[in-house]
Formats: C-alpha cells, sequence, structure tokens
C-alpha cells in the first residue's frame, strides 16, 4: 500500500489538521508442526554432543533447553493433543526459539595465552571467574597456583563463600569449587551433607554461622602453608552486625578456617578483633573500637614468619601483624604460649605489630618482597570507585616505611586503570618477577567485576611502577627487573639545553651482573625549553628491552634553589 500524505499549509492554525492513515495488518496463520521441534532437538542434540569443541558452561543451557523440548513433545505425544492448538503451538514456537538462542551462544573452547586486563577472564569450563579480593598461593605439593577469592556470583549478598581455581601456567584457570562454603541456616548443621561432616561436635555452631553465614561479608581472602602444622590456612575479613549496632560493617574482624587440602574443603575456626593502637599513640583513629579488622591481606617471609597486614581503626591505619607459630591468630594475643587467647592484651609494639601512616585513611594492602626490601601498596578508601594507588618501601617489616608514592604512570594512573589492588604475585622474586592484582569494581553488577593484573615494573633504587598493557605475557616480566645505572649521567641542565646521553651504559642487573649495553633514549627536545623536571627512557637492548627511567632538572642559570623538606632527606633534597 503507498501513500502520499501531505497536511493542509493551515496545519500550525488549527489542532484538527494533522494526517491520519489507519491500516490493518493480516497475516496468515502457520502451523508449526511437532516434526519441526523434533527436527530442531536432534539437530541441538549433535552440536552438544561436541564436549571438546564448546565450553561446559555454554553447553550446559543447551542441554537443558534440549531436556526442555524433549519434555513438551513427550507430554503432546502422551496427552493425545494436538500439535496446532493454540497453546501447544506457543510452547512449541517458544521451544524452538530457546533452542536456537542455546545453539547462537555456544562458544568454543580456546586457552588463554595471554593477559588481557579487564576483559572477561573465563576458566577451563568457559565460566566467568569468581575470584574477586583474592589473593594467589603456589602450592610446592602439587606444583600449581591456586586462586581464592570471594564468589559474587549472587553480587553482594547472600555470600557463596570463598571460591578457589587451580592452574599450571597462571593463564587458565580450572574451577576446583567453594574452598570455604558459607552457611545459610542452622539447620544445615544437621541437614546438609557437606556442612554437618565439616562442623560435627561443634558446641560454637551459632558463632560460625554468625561469621560465614549466607547474609555476612566474607571478604578477601588470602591463604598461606604451615609447614610446622601441615595446614593450608586461609584468612578473611568477617564482617556484619555486631552486639552494638546492625550496621554491616560494625564487627569488623578477621576470621580464619584450616585445610589440609588446598582446594579444601576449609573448615572455618573463628574471628577476633585484632591489634590495638597504643595506649601513648598521639594518633587513634577510633579508640572505642579497638583491634577492627578490615581489608587484609598475608605475607609469609623467607623465615617462615607470617604476617597479617589490615586496615583498621575504621580504615584510617595500616596495621602489620605477625601471626603465632600455627599462623592462627596474631602474635600479641598469646605471650603465654596459650593456645586460647590470654585474657590480658600484651602485644609489643615494633616487637608484635607495627601501625603504618596513621590517619593515612588506606585499605587494600598488597605486600611483596624484593632484594632485602618490603614493598607495601595500597589504596585510598572510596567504596567501590577506584583512586590513585600508593606504594611505600621499608628495610624491615617492622622498621621506617618510606613516604607513599604513586607507582601509575600513563593515561588513568589516577584511578589506578580503574583498579584498586588486592594481592602481589611473586613469580621468581629473585629476578624481580611480580604481578600485580587488581579488583576493577561493578557496583552495580558484582559478578561482573573484572580483574586487571599488570607486571610490575623496577626502576632506580626501590622506585616501581605500573603501566597499562591491553595485552602481555609472561616474558614482560623478563625486562622488569631492577637494573643499577652504574655510568654517570646528567642530572641537570640548563634551560634550553638538550643533554648529551651516550650510546652505551654500564649496569648492574637483577641478578647482580655488571655489564655494558647499548642503550637507545627517547627524547622530546621540546621538554628542555622551560624549567622543570623531564623523565627521559632509555632502553636496553642486551637486557630483553628493559627501560630504565631517568629524571633530569631543566633549571635557569643563576639560580639558587632552596628545598623545604619538612625534616625529611627526600630526594628534592638531597639533589
Amino acid at each position: 500500500l503507498d501513500v502520499r500524505i501531505q497536511g493542509p499549509a493551515t496545519a500550525s492554525l488549527s489542532n484538527y489538521n494533522d494526517p491520519l492513515v489507519n491500516y490493518i495488518m493480516i497475516k496468515k496463520y502457520v502451523v508449526v508442526p511437532l516434526s519441526d521441534l523434533e527436527a530442531k532437538i536432534a539437530s541441538a542434540k549433535k552440536e552438544a554432543e561436541k564436549i571438546d569443541t564448546y565450553t561446559q558452561f555454554s553447553l550446559e543451557p543447551l542441554n537443558k533447553a534440549i531436556t526442555q523440548a524433549e519434555a513438551l513433545v513427550k507430554a503432546i505425544k502422551e496427552n493425545g493433543l494436538e500439535a496446532q492448538d493454540k497453546t501447544n503451538q506457543e510452547q512449541i514456537r517458544t521451544a524452538i526459539n530457546n533452542l536456537d538462542t542455546k545453539l547462537a551462544g555456544l562458544t568454543v573452547y580456546a586457552p588463554n595465552t595471554s593477559y588481557k586486563p579487564g576483559q572477561v577472564w573465563t576458566d577451563t569450563n568457559g565460566a566467568p571467574i569468581q575470584a574477586h579480593g583474592g589473593g594467589i598461593m603456589y602450592d610446592e605439593q602439587s606444583k600449581k597456583y591456586y586462586w581464592y577469592g570471594e564468589d559474587k556470583t549472587n553480587g553482594y549478598l547472600p555470600a557463596r563463600g570463598v571460591r578457589v581455581y587451580s592452574s599450571t601456567d597462571l593463564y587458565n584457570w580450572k574451577d576446583e569449587g567453594l574452598a570455604l562454603t558459607a552457611i545459610e541456616s542452622i539447620s544445615q548443621f544437621e541437614t546438609d551433607p557437606l556442612i554437618s561432616k565439616l562442623y560435627e561436635g561443634r558446641k560454637d555452631k551459632a558463632d560460625i554461622l554468625n561469621d560465614i553465614g549466607t547474609d555476612r561479608v566474607i571478604e578477601r581472602p588470602k591463604v598461606i602453608y604451615n609447614e610446622k602444622t601441615k595446614k593450608y590456612v586461609m584468612w578473611m575479613h568477617t564482617d556484619g552486625p555486631s552486639t552494638t549496632s546492625t550496621a554491616m560493617y560494625a564487627k569488623a574482624e578477621a576470621g580464619y578456617a584450616l585445610s589440609d587440602s588446598p582446594i579444601g574443603p576449609f573448615v572455618y575456626q573463628e574471628s577476633n578483633r585484632m591489634d590495638r593502637a597504643p595506649k601513648d599513640a598521639t594518633y587513634n583513629g577510633q579508640p572505642d573500637q579497638p583491634g577492627m579488622a578490615r581489608d587484609m591481606n598475608l605475607f609469609k617471609d623467607d623465615d617462615g614468619t607470617a604476617y597479617l597486614i589490615y586496615s583498621s581503626e575504621e580504615n584510617r591505619t595500616i596495621y602489620i601483624s605477625k601471626l603465632n607459630d600455627s599462623y592462627t591468630d596474631v602474635a600479641g594475643w598469646h605471650k603465654d604460649g596459650n593456645k586460647e587467647r590470654d585474657t590480658e592484651y600484651k602485644a609489643v609494639y615494633g616487637e608484635d605489630y607495627v601501625r603504618v601512616f596513621p590517619g593515612a585513611q588506606r585499605e587494600a594492602p598488597a605486600m611483596f618482597k624484593y632484594q632485602g626490601k618490603y614493598y607495601l601498596i595500597t589504596s585510598g578508601a572510596t567504596g567501590w570507585d577506584p583512586n590513585p594507588a600508593r606504594y611505600t618501601v621499608a628495610d624491615t617489616i617492622f622498621g621506617d616505611w618510606k613516604p607513599l608514592r604513586d607507582p601509575s604512570i600513563g593515561d588513568k594512573a589516577s584511578t589506578t586503570f580503574d583498579s584498586q589492588s588486592t594481592n602481589v604475585i611473586p613469580i621468581d622474586a629473585k629476578k624481580g618477577k611480580f604481578i600485580f592484582m587488581a579488583d576493577r569494581w561493578k557496583a552495580s553488577d558484582l559478578k561482573d567485576s573484572r580483574y586487571i593484573w599488570l607486571p610490575i615494573e623496577f626502576g632506580q633504587d626501590d622506585e616501581i611502577s605500573l603501566q597499562w598493557y591491553d595485552e602481555w605475557k609472561l616474558d614482560t616480566l623478563d625486562r622488569m627487573g631492577k637494573v643499577s645505572i652504574n655510568s654517570k649521567l646528567p642530572e641537570k641542565v640548563s634551560v634550553g639545553q638538550v643533554p648529551a646521553l651516550p650510546t652505551s651504559i654500564n649496569v648492574t642487573n637483577s641478578e647482580g651482573e655488571k655489564l655494558d649495553t647499548p642503550v637507545t633514549w627517547t627524547m622530546n627536545p621540546v621538554n628542555f625549553s622551560k624549567p622543570g623536571t623531564v623523565v627521559v627512557e632509555g632502553t636496553l637492548s642486551k637486557l630483553a628491552g628493559k627501560v630504565i627511567r631517568i629524571k633530569i632538572l631543566v633549571i635557569p642559570d643563576h639560580v639558587r634553589y632552596f628545598v623545604h623538606a619538612g625534616g625529611v632527606k627526600t630526594s628534592d633534597y638531597v639533589t
């Protein structure tokens, strides 16, 4: 039907001159025979048999659709129903459409061979990995890596527990199930086969439910192995309403669980408040709530001593607390060697624990050790929203921690590439190979929160940096270790003067060897046209393309500078 419509010229003068077209759509009613559905089921079954081609995650909904369609065919035939009946026709059409949708959703399995930060990361079944706020442990017995994290399949709540994945290559992760299972109700201690067996004979079942119930907060799980007890020890932030408040983050405790296997099942033990600010502390972020523990991590030193690092005092202060020999509590509560906590808190500041940057409002701690120095990366406290990370360095874990610095460089450095730190993986600590683990939280759909893994690059002295890669592989870590420059390089030039830099320099590599290497400098002469600090990059061809960065001061002649260093020998002050 072709129609030409034109409104009158006087349409603007009246509300009744708009052209109007009515039409009737007539469709021929086509009956879909039951044989069409049966044919679709047959073709779907052929695809469902290709278990070595498609991911299990995409095959599961197809098999479910096949089962539903077969049940419909059986019901129509056995009950003598007419396929052309309107109700049955709707069901047949729906079943065919459902099968088509599930067939279109089939995903061919392809193993991961690189990291693609921020993209959906699936396990070996093809399902999105659910290990948020997590950490990695390498197990010497099984020679595998294990990734523990929060299962956010249900979003914020109800909690499912801690999920664990295993891997031999750090690219492809096998879902090993729930390492720690959240408990739905008190009745599960009697009726659930797993829960009833794990907690048989326990007198504190109400406390266990209060700590790891599905309506409670279970965050930041980390696991380390204890060689003395032969136990895998999991620590986590457990939270929920307290005896004095109904707020979800009122309890602010750290809990632990034990297992004989890295994949569990872990048996939950108890949660407690941790160390407290000293009585003579000049600053205490929450004096009425001593021992608070929220975002947390674990660090195991070379001598086997383990530490709990956590955000305390309403997230205003980071604490580093030494754990006891069994890794089941902070040392300060067990000064008399008792298995149970002493009634009196006896921790010695600087010996059992230390506070880092009181009042700095830091959380999400991640600690690692390189060339005898301790590094601690944290984030600001801005809820689900990202913020700039900061790192600090110390020569001893209970010593003086240097002023906070920003490790991120390049675009989106101000939000740590829209992510928040959760852990650092030591791939080969001696050679300076470490991976920064972070979460890109999606508050509107937490299960779709993505993972940001990036190489940690070591600069001069104790500097580290993070930069964005759309895609990278483990061999990128070959050029991330610390390289010290032994050659004398210019530290300053006059305004307008371009520094003369050598084509070869002498360096000390990450393994302590001295060598000469060609260097290619990346330099923009325009940057030296005004006063300031210019960062010049050099690429070392003999060291897998390692990039070094040097700072050159551009200063006018005949000017003297006075630096107020606040009583600290900062790099500016020394220069």
